[in-house]
């Protein structure tokens, strides 16, 4: 009795580099959505009692001297440093810091969420009457 081991051998390579090349493109996969979210700029709009909040500062908490200022329709677009992300961009008018925007958010602590983001352009919206710090999104 003679038995062909070669049909069998030639299965076993093709299921071995077929594996292969699938787990590398997982790992791959992986790195790349693991990897820092790469946006240039913050981005979004401004609005007070439903009206754009023209000339008002917008800065990194972690680096104030980086700024921007919104332009007459409540828009801003703030660069970000390289390699850094804040957590949080700081609103202020007149001297006074009116709100704080969240820029990143985990959910149960793992997945991460950006926003006011190139990509993204959230819109913070602030009660009539801004005396401290309050955050309605919408």
């Amino acid at each position: 009795m003679k038995i062909n081991l070669s049909k069998g051998l030639i299965r076993s390579n093709k299921i071995i580099r077929m594996t292969t090349k699938l787990l590398l493109s997982a790992i791959l996969w992986s790195l790349v959505c693991c990897t820092p979210y790469k946006f240039k700029r913050y981005e979004g709009f401004i609005y007070q009692a439903e009206k754009p909040l023209p000339h008002v500062e917008i800065f990194e908490q972690d680096n104030p001297e980086n700024s921007t200022q919104t332009d007459e329709d409540g828009f801003f677009s703030l660069n970000k440093r390289a390699g850094a992300v804040s957590r949080f961009l700081m609103v202020r008018k007149n001297n006074a810091i009116i709100d704080s925007i969240q820029v990143i958010r985990t959910s149960a602590g793992e997945q991460l969420a950006y926003y006011f983001t190139e990509s993204r352009k959230d819109t913070l919206f602030l009660k009539p009457e801004t005396d401290g710090m309050n955050l309605e999104r919408k």
